[in-house]
């Protein structure tokens, strides 16, 4: 990768990279909580559907 060549496996680097990144993700360093907007090209004329699904949390079992 970019002429660099590693000696280790790639396997066990791989390993490493994603521990930090749990880690890392875990203490709050590394959010993914980014915004999240609709794209502006939608057409008006094209009806929104909604389904509507009933609450059952309070309902006993």
């Amino acid at each position: 990768m970019f002429g660099i060549k590693f000696t280790g496996d790639w396997n066990a680097i791989v390993a490493v990279v994603n521990t930090i990144l749990t880690i890392l993700g875990a203490l709050g360093v590394l959010s993914g909580g980014g915004v999240v907007e609709s794209p502006t090209t939608a057409k008006s004329e094209d009806p929104v559907k909604v389904t509507q699904v009933p609450d059952t949390t309070e309902q006993p079992k």
